[in-house]
Order: structure tokens, then sequence, then C-alpha cells
């Protein structure tokens, strides 16, 4: 019996030896494999490209040209040429008001002219043949600024009777409402039939009328940043309705005064619309181009760390440890910043994962 136990004991023994130092051998295994004491990193390589400052907002679409087109007399509306949605040409006919009564004070203006014309030629007569009668004292000077009253009277109702010509023919001239440009109806707010009068139909007018070969994007620019703006950069626009088009345009006019209510400067960018894809009132994203760099140097943004001194990036030199290098910074875009000044080369070793709280001359482990 005391045989078996001691049997059993040994091989018992012996297991957890064994055990033991396959545990023991397993773990100095990893620590070799991660690399004791070394900082993991990733690292990437500066690249030589164009870059571009620019500065983002958003705005709305807006037409270039709008006008609101209201009735100048009071009249019934004839015929309407138009419907919402149809492209038009400057000068086509687009309202006509019924001109006949129009045309009932036009002839009733212009009898009334030659009947004042017929007293004023009598009357001037009349003068002519007293002034020598007035010289010889055969008539007194009453008698003769009695017919001279007269004559004033008839040149006054004369004028006032040419005046009702125009005044008529002014009426039956603005009866025809005529497309001011080239444009799309907006909007219709009257039908045939209709009696209207100026300023009746409030703001909206009697056809809304737009022009949209052209729009407008408005966008608000902040204090810090209006003074880089200048007319006539570049910039894009994206609308969510085309998602996978950029629509080029130019800052076109920029407020010399800010919105007193959000403290922001309007600046326009105007964009060719040539296939009316924009529309009034869409949502749109503007991208100003402000400075633009050819063959710059730029490594990724994640680079850069911020210190009291400036800014630093760390390389990765030859002995595998790692250096720090003061720079400057010029342009930044999508992820990348521009390298003005500094030791930096196509060739250097960029850390971009795993620099922050590292110390220079650390150990560094490049991982994939």
């Amino acid at each position: 019996m005391k045989k078996i136990f001691y049997i059993l004991f040994s091989l018992f023994f012996l297991g957890e030896v064994s055990c033991n130092s396959s545990s023991s051998g397993e773990t100095k295994k990893t620590k070799a494999e991660v690399g004791e004491g070394k900082a993991k990193i990733r690292i990437a390589y500066p690249k030589i490209k164009n870059i571009n400052l620019s500065f983002n907002y958003t705005g709305t679409i807006e037409p270039s040209k709008e006008v609101r087109i209201s009735p100048e007399i009071m009249g019934k509306i004839k015929k309407i040429t138009v419907k919402e949605g149809d492209s038009v040409k400057k000068g086509e006919l687009l309202i006509l008001f019924d001109t006949r009564l129009s045309g009932l004070q036009r002839e009733q203006a212009l009898a009334a002219v030659e009947s004042a014309r017929v007293q004023v030629e009598n009357l001037e007569r009349e003068l002519k043949r007293l002034e020598p009668l007035l010289a010889s004292g055969a008539i007194s000077q009453g008698e003769f600024d009695k017919v001279k009253a007269g004559y004033d009277s008839a040149v006054a109702g004369l004028n006032q009777a040419k005046a009702a010509v125009n005044l008529s023919g002014y009426q039956i001239k603005v009866s025809r409402i005529i497309a001011p440009f080239d444009g799309i109806v907006a909007r219709k707010m009257v039908n045939e039939g209709e009696v209207v009068a100026p300023g009746a139909l409030g703001p909206y007018g009697m056809l809304t009328l737009m022009d949209i070969k052209e729009v407008i994007v408005k966008a608000g620019v902040g204090e810090k940043e209006i003074g880089f703006i200048k007319k006539g950069m570049k910039a894009t626009v994206e609308v969510d309705a085309y998602p996978d088009e950029k629509f080029e345009g130019i800052v076109d006019n920029i407020s010399p005064s800010a919105d007193p209510m959000n403290k922001n400067f309007p600046v326009e960018i105007r964009i060719p619309n040539p296939e009316f894809k924009l529309k009034t009132g869409m949502f749109a994203r503007v991208k100003i181009l402000v400075e633009s760099r050819e063959n710059a140097l730029v490594i990724p943004e994640s680079a850069i760390i911020e210190e009291k001194s400036g800014k630093i990036v760390f390389v990765v030199d030859s002995g595998e440890v790692a250096k720090k290098i003061n720079v400057k910074t010029g342009i930044e875009e999508e992820g990348f910043v521009e390298i003005t000044e500094g030791e930096i080369t196509p060739q250097s070793r960029i850390i971009t994962e795993g620099n922050f709280g590292l110390k220079e001359g650390a150990r560094v482990l490049v991982i994939e």
C-alpha cells in the first residue's frame, strides 16, 4: 500500500513541475514578441501635393433676378398668356388688361384737345385784333384783360386735354404686362376676369418672374474670416439633390456691413445654372477657395502636437528611437497639414499614432 502511495505522489510532483516550467516559458515568449520597453507607434511618410485653404459655409439658393409684377392701374384682366413654370423671353406678353374703357377715355380726351385748340386759336385772333384798339384808346385795359384771361384759360384747358390724352395712352400701354427679362414664371396669383388694383395683391403681385440661368447663394461670414474673402474668389457649391456633383461659382459681392442679428457679413456667390438644376430655396453647402499652394510638403494632421513652445512632430530616427522636431505649419485641408518650417523631408518617418505622451529618445516599435 505504501509503495502505491509513493508512486502516485511522485507522478503528481513531476506533473506540477512540468506545468510550471511550461507556463514560465510562454510568458517570456510573449514579452519578447511585443518588445519589452518599446512604445508601439504607427508612422506615415510626408507627401508632396497641392493643398488649398478653404472656408466652409451654408446658405440658400436664390435667383440672380426676381421681380414681383404688380399692376400700375386698376383694371380687369382680359388674358393671361403664361402659367407657373413657363420660360419667357424679355418683352414677351404675360398679362393683357381690358382696354375698352381706356380706349373710350382716349377718344374723349382727343376730342377735348381738338375743341380746346379751336378755342385757343379763336381767342388768339381776337387778342391780335384788340391790341391796336387798346393802343389807340378805343377800348379800355379792362376789356382787353378780360379777353386775355379767356385766352389763358383756354390754353390751360388745351394742356389739360393733352395730359388726358397722354394718361389714357399710358393706361393702354401698361395694360400690356410684358416680361422685363428672360426668366421663369415662379408664381401666378391672379386669373382671367379678375379686377385688380395697384397694391391690392400685397407683396406677391400678379406674377413672380425669376432668372435662374445664374443663381446666388448668400452665406454669412464671421468677422475672423471676412478679411480673407475677396471678390472673384472661386467657390464650390453642393446640394443634397445632386450628392455627386459640385457646382462652380465665384464670390460676386461682399457686404460692407454685418448683419445686426448674427454679426456675420453677407457674401454672395454667383453660380452658372444653365440646366436649371439648382432650384430656389435649396439648402447649399459652400466652400470658398481662399489660397492654394502647389507641391506643398504635407503630413497627417494627427502627427502635430501642440506644446507651450509651439508645434512639434515626432519622427523615428535610424536607431528606432523617437526624435522631436519643431515645425511651423501652413494650410490645413482634409486631414493634412502643410509644413512650412522644420527638418522634415519626404523620407522622414512621421509618428502619427502613439505620439501623445511620447518622450524624445524613447525606443519605439513600428506596427502596421
